[in-house]
């Protein structure tokens, strides 16, 4: 019984760091997968287990793979190219709708340099 929660808390652990990155609230989350705001926070939380449904739901979402919620394997874990661009976009819309140019500019740099790195 611990290990699996261990794994519940370790999968629920990768959900919110992933949702985090993407700047999306728990409440979008659990929209696009058709599921309670409070369903998502039990997930990331390890308290409630997702149904094979809702963690697909949840892997497309986020832009990663299945394997990668379950198993955190880096192999297989979120297409680097496309989640960094789906961040990339969602915090241009975020910093253009506040007028905040120069800081935009700088974390799109930084984000390049990033990716270069990879």
């Amino acid at each position: 019984m611990a290990g699996q929660s261990a794994e519940l808390k370790e999968f629920g652990k990768r959900v919110a760091q992933l949702r985090y990155t993407l700047g999306k609230s728990g409440a979008e989350l659990a929209f696009d997968c058709g599921i309670s705001t409070n369903a998502i926070y039990a997930i990331e939380s390890g308290k409630s287990e997702a149904k094979l449904t809702t963690v697909k739901a949840i892997a497309s979402s986020l832009n990663c793979s299945v394997d990668y919620l379950l198993y955190g394997d880096q192999a297989t874990s979120c297409s680097r190219s496309e989640g960094k661009l789906s961040v990339l976009t969602q915090k241009a819309q975020t910093v253009l709708n506040t007028t905040k140019l120069e800081a935009f500019i700088k974390q799109s740099l930084t984000l390049i340099e990033t990716l270069e790195a990879l």
